[in-house]
């Protein structure tokens, strides 16, 4: 009897210890752009978003899952500044959206806030460039199986945001 209650618990115990990674069985990964362009001024190798008609694309092979739809994290690496010439340490936002099957485009309900690296260094003059840096990231959901195309753009007012292709990290779990 007692060597029937020790097996017994010693399974117990290593299914219990297994059980975490039988549970979950996926992991997460990234997406890279195959296409960008934007309808931002370009100025030293990035687009400016900094009017209503401001905006930029890019374009994503699919992403194969056994579901037919994935919420993905857009984590954007972008510059920020206050006005043209602008000065550092100033956040940005953006609105974020993805193309549906039909062509239109929804866009997230609450802009994307790119927080700059600079922010306790502000200065309001044309800083050429330094205190730029800002980063921020949203999540969307995309349908899988099919190419797929993230979108940001300017909200209408507020400072300004510059993107190119290597702006942006789709990542996802699966």
């Amino acid at each position: 009897m007692r060597y029937k209650k020790k097996m017994l618990l010693a399974f117990f115990t290593m299914f219990i210890a297994l059980l975490p990674f039988s549970v979950h069985a996926g992991g997460i990964s990234e997406a890279s752009p195959i296409g960008y362009s934007s309808t931002g001024e370009l100025s030293y190798g990035w687009h400016w978003l900094s009017s209503t008609n401001h905006q930029a694309e890019w374009k994503f092979a699919p992403i194969q899952l056994d579901r037919a739809t994935v919420v993905v994290s857009v984590c954007l690496n972008c510059l920020s500044t206050n006005k043209s010439d602008g000065g550092a340490g100033y956040d940005s936002k953006v609105l974020v959206g993805t193309k549906a099957r039909d062509g239109s485009i929804s866009w997230r309900s609450s802009p994307v806030t790119l927080h700059n690296v600079c922010s306790c260094s502000q200065y309001s003059g044309n800083s050429n460039g330094i205190g730029y840096q800002s980063y921020g990231c949203g999540r969307v959901k995309i349908s899988t199986g099919e190419p797929f195309s993230i979108f940001i753009k300017y909200p209408g007012s507020g400072n300004h945001t510059a993107v190119k292709k290597s702006s942006i990290k789709v990542i996802y779990t699966y």
